[in-house]
């Protein structure tokens, strides 16, 4: 049984930048590097993309948590830190960088 959270990057195959940063519980992360169609998103048209290339991401392990809390502070961190696109801030295609239902300073 896997148990625990991980916070991950997945990186783009042909210049290593971070393209997106996803939480979930272990094992997550291979499966959002499979992901190739879905709502639309930058994230899936970007997996699509490298699909027509025979390229999958490559995916890197940020951070090991505990509990769900803590990994959605540590990828707010992460988005935070390397930033968005959509905001001129950094390359990440992430579109919402605090999914946490957790009021402000809870944790």
């Amino acid at each position: 049984m896997i148990s625990g959270f991980e916070v991950y990057a997945l990186l783009d195959p042909q210049d290593s930048n971070c393209r997106f940063i996803g939480r979930g519980r272990q094992g997550r992360a291979k499966e959002s590097s499979r992901e190739r169609r879905g709502s639309g998103s930058q994230k899936g048209l970007w997996l699509a993309e490298l699909s027509l290339f025979g390229l999958r991401p490559r995916v890197e392990i940020l951070e090991e948590c505990s509990t769900k809390e803590e990994s959605w502070e540590w990828e707010m961190f992460w988005i935070q830190l390397i930033g968005r696109k959509d905001l001129g801030e950094g390359p990440l295609l992430n579109q919402s960088s605090k999914r946490n239902p957790l009021p402000s300073g809870g944790g």
